[in-house]
């Protein structure tokens, strides 16, 4: 599942993406466009306790970025 876009103001940026139904997360990633010279990733993870959610977090999104979660859904038996 593709998250929405998060526009960079020149300051830190958080984007998220959701598995949907009864999918759960099973990974998950980002990509960022735009003039993005060392993005400085500060977290990359499931959110805690919500099973179908991924957070991605950077310390600095120039303005015009743009940051995009990612998230690899499945049904998880049990």
């Amino acid at each position: 599942m593709v998250g929405t876009p998060v526009t960079g103001t020149g300051i830190a940026a958080t984007a998220t993406a959701l598995c949907t139904g009864n999918d759960d997360i099973t990974g998950g990633g980002y990509d960022t466009t735009g003039l993005v010279p060392g993005v400085n990733v500060t977290q990359n993870i499931p959110v805690d306790n919500t099973p179908d959610r991924w957070q991605t977090s950077v310390s600095l999104l120039p303005a015009g970025a743009t940051l995009t979660a990612y998230a690899v859904c499945a049904v998880v038996p049990g």
